[in-house]
């Protein structure tokens, strides 16, 4: 639902090129381009996303700040700014996914503390609760409902 409503067909969404394992067959199937971007030991690397969004038109990045799928990265507080930075000057969407977030102590606030008018923040309870359920939710700012 958050890809849809901010990367039509055709368009480009960026990412950590090690990233969620179904963001590829999902961008096949609603007709989106993923760009994957280098990361660090932090995470997603902010230039990286700068060079991209002024090289290609990027209309969302799609991040997991909170333990990283699959190296268990944590992006530090600092990093999520600078990643809420970059999205703003850019004019470009958050998608962050922060299902594992609460699975992590004493984590850092999450990109839409930063970057509240354009993130669509995507979360869960169940991977600490009831794994085999698959029951998140979605916040999100009023220009993406």
């Amino acid at each position: 639902v958050a890809l849809m409503s901010v990367a039509p067909p055709g368009s480009t969404v960026a990412t950590e090129a090690i990233g969620h394992h179904t963001l590829v067959p999902l961008a096949r199937y609603l007709g989106f381009n993923l760009e994957g971007l280098p990361i660090d030991g932090n995470g997603l690397i902010p230039e990286a996303l700068d060079e991209a969004c002024r090289l290609s038109d990027i209309r969302a990045v799609f991040v997991q700040p909170s333990v990283i799928n699959p190296t268990a990265t944590l992006m530090d507080a600092r990093r999520r700014e600078e990643i809420a930075a970059v999205a703003r000057k850019h004019d470009i969407a958050i998608i962050e996914n922060d299902v594992l977030g609460p699975l992590v102590e004493d984590r850092p606030p999450p990109v839409a503390a930063f970057a509240p008018e354009r993130t669509l923040y995507v979360t869960s309870f169940t991977k600490i609760t009831v794994p085999g359920l698959r029951i998140g939710y979605l916040a999100a700012p009023d220009r993406y409902v």
